[in-house]
C-alpha cells in the first residue's frame, strides 16, 4: 500500500530520489525537471511542494506543486505548462489505487495538464483541451526528416545559417550577460513587460544539460541568437528564443532549431520534439510550426481533486 507524504524543496525533498523517478518515468514532462523548478520559484518566489508516495519506504511517485497566487487551489506546472504526477510504468497499478480512494488527501482541487492522456484523475471539476506542435522523432532518421518533412524554405535557412559561419553550441556560464541582452531587447522592440532577469538565465545556462539546455548562435564572437530547451526522458521542448535583429539574414534561430532537432532525433528514449502550445486561431505561429515538420497534438488540462 502506498503511504502519501508533502516535503518542501528546501529542507525535505531528497534530490537523488527525485532525479531517480524522473529518468526512468515515461510519463514524465520537461516541466517536472528539478532544475526548472529551482529555476522558476527563485523567479516567482512561490514555495515549491511534492507530493511523494512511497512503498515499502521508497519513492515511486512524485506531484510537485505550488500554490497559485492566493486562489484556493494548487498547481502543478508553472504558468499552465504540463504537471501531474510521474512515475515508473512498473507502478502503475500502486498509483491508481491510491487515486481512486474515495476520500481526496489534499484539501483544495489541483490545476493540472494530463499531457500523456494518463487519465488517472477521477475527480475531475472542469476539463479543457488544448493544442500543441510536435515532432515525430522514434519513425524515421534526422536526414529522412530534414529531406523528406522540413519546407524548403526553412532548409535554407539552415542552410544560409550554415555557410555564413554561424557556430552553434551549448552557452556557458560566461554567456548570461549576453542571452539577457538579446532577452531584454526582445522585450523593447515587443513592448512587453521584462519577466525574467540575468540570474534566471544564468541558472538555466548552468542547470544540467539533461534537464534544461541553452543553445546560441555565435558570430565572430558575438551572440546572435539563444533558445532554450527543456528536456526529460521521452521529450524536448522548445521553451523560448531570441535573436538580434541585426543579423536576421544569417537565420541564428532556424541554425539552433535545426540542432536541437537532430540532438532529439539521436537521442534513443526520445519520442518527440514539442514546439509548444499556441492559442487558437494565431495562422502565423500555426503555419511556422508547420512547417518544421510539426503536426498538432491535443491534451488535457484539468481541474482535480486528489
Amino acid at each position: 500500500m502506498l503511504k502519501a507524504c508533502l516535503v518542501s524543496f528546501d529542507s525535505d525533498l531528497d534530490r537523488a530520489n527525485y532525479l531517480s523517478v524522473f529518468s526512468l518515468a515515461e510519463n514524465a514532462t520537461p516541466f517536472h525537471s528539478l532544475d526548472w523548478n529551482q529555476a522558476i520559484s527563485k523567479l516567482i518566489k512561490t514555495k515549491f511542494l511534492y507530493l511523494q508516495l512511497t512503498l515499502d519506504s521508497i519513492v515511486v511517485a512524485i506531484l510537485p506543486l505550488h500554490k497559485k497566487n492566493n486562489k484556493l487551489y494548487y498547481s502543478s506546472g508553472i504558468w499552465g505548462c504540463y504537471g501531474g504526477f510521474f512515475f515508473e510504468e512498473k507502478f502503475r497499478d500502486h498509483v491508481v489505487q491510491w487515486l481512486q480512494n474515495k476520500i481526496p488527501f489534499l484539501p483544495y482541487p489541483i490545476l493540472l495538464s494530463d499531457y500523456y492522456c494518463d487519465n488517472l484523475y477521477r475527480y475531475k471539476i472542469k476539463n479543457k483541451k488544448y493544442r500543441t506542435w510536435t515532432i515525430d522523432c522514434f519513425e524515421n532518421n534526422y536526414d529522412f526528416f530534414y529531406k523528406k518533412t522540413i519546407n524548403s524554405k526553412i532548409r535554407n535557412q539552415i542552410r544560409k545559417c550554415e555557410k555564413s559561419g554561424v557556430v552553434i553550441r551549448p552557452a556557458n556560464n560566461k554567456d548570461g550577460a549576453s542571452v539577457f541582452e538579446l532577452y531584454n531587447n526582445f522585450c523593447v522592440e515587443k513592448n512587453i513587460e521584462k519577466i525574467y532577469n540575468v540570474v534566471f538565465f544564468n541558472s538555466l545556462i548552468n542547470a544540467q544539460k539533461n534537464e534544461v539546455s541553452c543553445v546560441v548562435a555565435e558570430l565572430d564572437g558575438v551572440i546572435i541568437g539563444c533558445a532554450f530547451f527543456l528536456k526529460s526522458k521521452r521529450q524536448t521542448f522548445y521553451w523560448q528564443s531570441y535573436f538580434n535583429r541585426n543579423y536576421s539574414v544569417n537565420n541564428p534561430i532556424s541554425g539552433i532549431l535545426a540542432h536541437a532537432i537532430e540532438e532529439s532525433f539521436s537521442n534513443a528514449s526520445c519520442v518527440e520534439f514539442n514546439f509548444g502550445a499556441i492559442p487558437y486561431g494565431l495562422d502565423s505561429l500555426e503555419f511556422f510550426k508547420k512547417n518544421w515538420g510539426a503536426k498538432s497534438r491535443d491534451y488535457d488540462y484539468s481541474l482535480v481533486f486528489i
